[in-house]
């Protein structure tokens, strides 16, 4: 009996070992780390993936400065910013193909449609084995970047969409094959929503809200795809019928001076404010009693998992895949976009029932918490490294 034990163990010793997979060598490319939901989304991924699985190269950035640039420095990560904005697609192109032969990645990620051309053709010179693409909303910015990327799609072994919708976009009129294309939805990250970097603000201390005033709230850039002016027409049908509701936006962009001037012109001032992009304004966000996204398109907007979060209901226009994201009836309420009199009937409507409101909060929490974790995410986007590298 001792020798058969003996033998066993001496089988055990000299059986070969399991080789542990070496981690994968990613560079990261993005246009610009200002405040956007793209850009956080990279810092979040960056900031929670596993050495062991993935060594980070670095991330080279287009545009230099923005305020996530200093949370990946602080986090001990290269960010590798271009010298020169003169002939700047061709030395973007340059740029990025001479950091591919430095440090010789196994993937290539541009993290935005802009940098996903230059970085494409770059990282295929330098033979990169993968090359992936994000996709993070329903439309190309320009005609040109659409004709592009119906040129380059071969060139990608991916492209990673946030939404269905812009699967569907890609494969109906960029005409990419349905092989070279996934969906990983946004992932939410809790811990860093539990310990914001900074003490966080008291929104209603700052504007002077009573605690009693109901508040109504949207973050988001002030430009053309957020509609700005359809909540604005809304806030004002909403305060015929409730004079103590509040109103107001966090964020910045172009459109910022015609909401203002709206502002002005119905005399909402004290009502409806207007505060500029901020750092901590997802942290803002606990003292909504409703969170509003008014948009005319999107992918899958961050912010309304940030109102999730907060256990805020939700009202939404049914754009990218915010409809699938917040569940009319039991997490928020979806309305069709551009149309300020829905808008208004839904918001009402969560404000004259605070029980139901306070119900559906909680129910966009518990949602959040089950499908919407950063570590699913990572898990995705790992899954499809490793299938594009064999």
């Amino acid at each position: 009996m001792l020798a058969q034990d003996t033998h066993s163990s001496t089988k055990a010793e000299h059986a070969p070992k399991q080789r542990v997979p070496e981690p994968i060598r990613v560079l990261f490319v993005i246009n610009q780390l200002g405040l956007g939901g793209q850009e956080k989304r990279l810092v979040e991924l960056l900031t929670n993936l596993d050495p062991n699985r993935v060594e980070v190269c670095g991330v080279v950035v287009a545009i230099e400065g923005g305020e996530w640039e200093a949370v990946l420095r602080e986090a001990g990560i290269t960010v590798m910013p271009m010298q020169s904005q003169s002939g700047r697609r061709i030395r973007r192109m340059q740029h990025v193909y001479r950091v591919c032969r430095r440090y010789r990645p196994d993937v290539v990620h541009a993290f935005d449609v802009l940098s996903g051309i230059y970085a494409c053709l770059a990282s295929r010179l330098a033979r990169t084995p993968v090359f992936i693409s994000s996709f993070n909303n329903v439309r190309m910015p320009a005609q040109r970047v659409f004709y592009a990327e119906r040129l380059l799609w071969r060139l990608k072994d991916k492209i990673i969409c946030n939404s269905h919708r812009g699967r569907r976009f890609l494969e109906e009129q960029c005409r990419v094959a349905p092989d070279r294309l996934a969906v990983i939805v946004n992932g939410f990250d809790f811990d860093r929503m539990a310990h914001p970097p900074h003490p966080a603000s008291s929104l209603r201390t700052e504007l002077g809200l009573h605690p009693e005033r109901p508040l109504v709230g949207l973050i988001g850039k002030l430009k053309a795809n957020k509609d700005p002016l359809t909540l604005a027409r809304a806030a004002v049908l909403v305060m015929e019928k409730r004079p103590d509701a509040v109103f107001c936006i966090i964020g910045s962009g172009s459109y910022r001076d015609d909401v203002a001037a709206f502002i002005e012109q119905h005399k909402l001032a004290g009502r409806f404010f207007l505060i500029p992009q901020r750092p901590d304004a997802a942290w803002l966000a606990r003292d909504f009693d409703v969170g509003v996204l008014s948009s005319r398109f999107e992918g899958m907007p961050n912010v309304v998992l940030e109102y999730m979060f907060w256990e805020k209901p939700c009202v939404v226009t049914d754009v990218g895949d915010s409809g699938d994201v917040v569940q009319h009836g039991h997490t928020g309420l979806v309305v069709p976009p551009g149309d300020p009199e829905a808008l208004a009937r839904s918001i009402l409507s969560l404000l004259d029932d605070p029980q139901t409101a306070r119900q559906m909060g909680r129910a966009g929490r518990a949602r959040l918490n089950k499908h919407y974790r950063i570590e699913r995410y990572i898990d995705d986007l790992m899954e499809t490294y490793s299938a594009c590298l064999g």
